[in-house]
């Protein structure tokens, strides 16, 4: 092949590479970043309290103000949040801006009955009791892709902190790089068309 010839025939090659490994790794989903909910910027009784884009709101009983109970409720020197049983409290309800999310894990910091019942509900339908002190790890069958968390206390009080989740990736979003690839190959394309066209002139 003469060298005039293999010059555009690599400049093709070369274009062509780019755009599919930008194609490729566009359309790759990146691994999930954990985020976590600390109450470290809360205190008091907010209606609703937000924290890296995940919202904890109080629904209100008849009789009650509903409000979530933020501040350091175990003695640990860290804020938190505490659920009520029937007058003030529960049930909460998390949400993550409106879109789907992954529920990886909490801690369970105090409780004041050991009794304590009280339910985490998915919007999967997916139930976990937490009904002793520690991390509660939520297995991602059932916990994934969720748009709710309800939080139910039905007896005494029960304190959490550390609301660890995900934002569940609904479709790749391209990266700068990714574009910068994507762009590159592009031109070269364009590139390589143009001066085929030039020479056929």
């Amino acid at each position: 092949m003469k060298t005039k010839h293999l010059l555009p025939t690599l400049g093709l090659w070369t274009a062509t590479a780019t755009l599919a490994m930008g194609l490729l790794i566009g359309g790759v989903p990146r691994p999930a970043h954990a985020l976590m909910m600390t109450f470290d910027a809360g205190s008091g009784t907010p209606d609703s309290y937000t924290e890296d884009g995940m919202t904890v709101a109080g629904h209100y009983y008849p009789n009650g103000d509903g409000h979530v109970r933020l501040g350091d409720n175990n003695g640990d020197g860290s804020p938190d949040l505490k659920n009520l049983s029937g007058c003030c409290a529960s049930p909460y309800e998390f949400t993550f801006d409106g879109a789907p999310f992954d529920l990886v894990s909490f801690d369970v910091v105090k409780i004041s009955d050991l009794g304590a019942a009280n339910t985490f509900t998915a919007s999967s339908g997916a139930v976990v009791s937490a009904t002793s002190l520690g991390t509660f790890f939520l297995p991602s069958v059932d916990w994934s892709g969720i748009t709710s968390v309800a939080w139910e206390q039905s007896l005494g009080k029960v304190t959490i902190d550390n609301f660890v989740f995900n934002a569940s990736p609904t479709s790749p979003t391209p990266e700068p790089s990714t574009l910068a690839l994507l762009g590159t190959g592009l031109a070269g394309l364009l590139a390589y068309g143009w001066r085929r066209r030039m020479q056929g002139n």
